[in-house]
């Protein structure tokens, strides 16, 4: 595909230049955040931010964000959705817990 052929284009660059190596991991990220790429397009994208960030670490924690600012909008839908359903719920149902005696063995 040509999204493809312009991954390892990418690929072979010289990553020298620091502001470049950013450019880059900001467009790669785009990428991979706007969906459908193919497993083999994810795997050169993947390839090249090994080359981009060296340090493990940092590679790990950047892709915990990419994977978290991917999936956030969704958990947001989800909690603000469910959010009246658990409030009706809590109002239909006491919590039983909070109507028990608490008894000290001690004091039989």
């Amino acid at each position: 595909s040509m999204m493809q052929m312009l991954l390892e284009i990418v690929a072979s660059y010289d990553l020298g230049d620091e502001v470049g190596r950013e450019n880059l991991k900001k467009v790669l990220a785009e990428k991979l955040a706007c969906g459908d790429l193919g497993e083999g397009n994810v795997k050169t994208i993947m390839a090249i931010f090994e080359r981009l960030v060296d340090d493990v670490e940092e590679r790990f924690r950047f892709c915990v964000n990419l994977i978290n600012a991917i999936l956030g909008p969704s958990r947001a839908d989800v909690s603000n959705t469910s959010r009246p359903l658990v409030d009706e719920y809590l109002e239909k149902n006491t919590v039983k817990s909070l109507q028990m005696k608490i008894k000290d063995p001690r004091f039989g």
